[in-house]
């Protein structure tokens, strides 16, 4: 469920399959990040390299002698990653020395082919997706996930900040109290018998 969270959350297959392979194979988030596509293979991955950021940056570099291993993975979490590989996608990065990332293909990228940043995905995606709430943030307070209820259930979640509003409403920031809906503008919404709020809209 946390891995389809985070996929619904993002829009992209990539986190689901990002995060499934994390439980199953004890990857740490640099060595997810590292993995190129020529270290998976049939039945098996090898964890021999990891990205760390810096100030912004990301450099690659090879695990200690003790931490490089080759495992053995489902057959299910290998047919997600030969999937994940069908389509073979560069990072944007432009570094012209090492150990510092110089460009390549790696597994698991954003959709804009920038590489997953440790404290963004944290607050956008993973602590959203395993809590139901956004953290705050500066100017913004905690507030739930919501979700499209239209949609089909369980309801299609709807990233922190672009919480769909009726044409004839300009954009405002459902909040949720203990007994209604409101919003930034001070508008209040009780919700229908079926969970909704006023922009049809209603906690994850």
């Amino acid at each position: 469920m946390l891995a389809e969270r985070c996929a619904l959350l993002t829009g992209s297959d990539t986190d689901f399959v990002m995060v499934v392979t994390a439980a199953f194979t004890g990857d740490r988030w640099g060595e997810l990040l590292g993995l190129p596509p020529e270290r998976v293979r049939p039945g098996e991955v090898d964890i021999h390299w990891k990205l760390y950021e810096l100030n912004g940056r990301f450099y690659r570099g090879r695990l200690k002698d003790g931490s490089m291993r080759t495992l053995d993975i489902p057959l299910f979490l290998d047919d997600l990653l030969a999937r994940q590989l069908a389509t073979p996608r560069s990072c944007t990065c432009h570094g012209t020395e090492d150990p510092w990332c110089r460009g390549g293909r790696y597994v698991f990228l954003g959709q804009d082919r920038t590489h997953f940043r440790r404290s963004n995905y944290s607050d956008r995606v993973f602590r959203p997706a395993a809590d139901a709430w956004c953290p705050k943030r500066s100017p913004k307070t905690a507030m739930p996930v919501l979700v499209v209820a239209g949609e089909r259930w369980p309801g299609k979640p709807v990233p922190p900040g672009h919480q769909p509003c009726p044409e004839n409403r300009s954009p405002r920031r459902p909040v949720a109290d203990s007994r209604a809906w409101s919003t930034d503008r001070g508008a209040a919404g009780a919700r229908s018998a079926d969970g909704r709020n006023s922009f049809g809209l209603t906690a994850l």
